[in-house]
């Protein structure tokens, strides 16, 4: 039996409820995803708008050891170095992360076991002996010659147009974030230039946490330790050990006068036995 027009009638009307039900949920279910999307995006540009402000909490400084940086916002770098005499053991550089939290782990310095002998004071004139040092605060390796010259001891700077770089700057929504090579920071308020950090002038000579017992002399991005003539720079690339010209030969001694190391250089001197009657003497050491 075919239904009757009423009985259609009445399913029409039913179906047509039903998809009307069905609309108002999808369009309810639209307009939900679409609020959870404005909201998402909204907090997301506002995390970019006032990156500025979310920063990192401040990283530790190691014992007998320096931080330098003072901004720990995202994608700002903080770099650490140890005392003379001091190794650091972990990463030199730690950036702050979107997370909020450093990368890497929390550096130490540790005392080396060998200690390097004290410097006593030195003359102004004194020749400086020049070595290079790999700097601590080196992103890159800097190839220079070793060379002498006439210096005192104290902190000099050797600017030159690679102390300013430009700086690594990512875009995204709308935001800028600008970061510099290790050893170089935004200069100012502009932050598309690096300028270098002056290492030696953040930790002069005379002041706790010094960079180099004799001279520091700065370079772009790192730092240059010297020790005056009769010294080598000893294994922490700061401290200066006393070259004993004596045991490595390194004098112009004669035959029958002794060699005795000082601080700095050696001394020649001329043994003589006093004369004492029925008295002979034996040779028991080289002169």
């Amino acid at each position: 039996d075919c239904p009757s027009t009423h009985d259609l009638l009445t399913s029409l009307r039913q179906v047509e409820k039903m998809l009307a039900v069905q609309e108002t949920s999808y369009q309810q279910g639209v307009r939900s995803l679409r609020k959870k999307l404005s909201a998402l995006q909204n907090t997301t540009m506002a995390i970019f708008k006032t990156g500025k402000n979310a920063s990192c909490p401040k990283p530790e400084t190691p014992s007998h050891g320096r931080r330098l940086g003072r901004v720990f916002g995202v994608g700002h770098e903080v770099h650490f170095l140890c005392k003379p005499n001091y190794e650091l053991i972990g990463p030199r550089t730690r950036v702050c992360l979107e997370s909020l939290k450093w990368s890497g782990q929390q550096p130490m310095c540790r005392r080396f076991n060998s200690t390097a002998n004290s410097l006593p004071s030195f003359s102004p004139d004194a020749p400086v002996a020049s070595l290079p040092v790999s700097a601590a605060l080196s992103a890159s390796s800097y190839s220079t010659s070793s060379s002498s010259s006439s210096s005192s001891s104290s902190t000099s700077s050797s600017p030159s147009s690679s102390s300013i770089r430009p700086s690594h700057c990512t875009h995204f929504l709308g935001s800028t974030r600008c970061t510099c090579d290790v050893g170089f920071t935004i200069s100012g308020r502009d932050n598309n230039i690096c300028t270098d950090i002056d290492e030696c002038r953040l930790f002069p000579l005379g002041q706790p946490g010094r960079l180099c017992v004799h001279q520091c002399v700065n370079t772009p991005g790192s730092f240059h330790c010297f020790c005056p003539a009769g010294y080598d720079l000893a294994r922490d690339s700061r401290s200066c050990s006393d070259i004993d010209e004596c045991e490595n030969r390194m004098h112009d001694c004669r035959a029958d006068q002794l060699c005795v190391n000082t601080f700095g250089g050696f001394q020649c001197v001329t043994v003589e036995c006093p004369e004492m009657k029925n008295a002979t003497y034996i040779k028991t050491s080289p002169m």
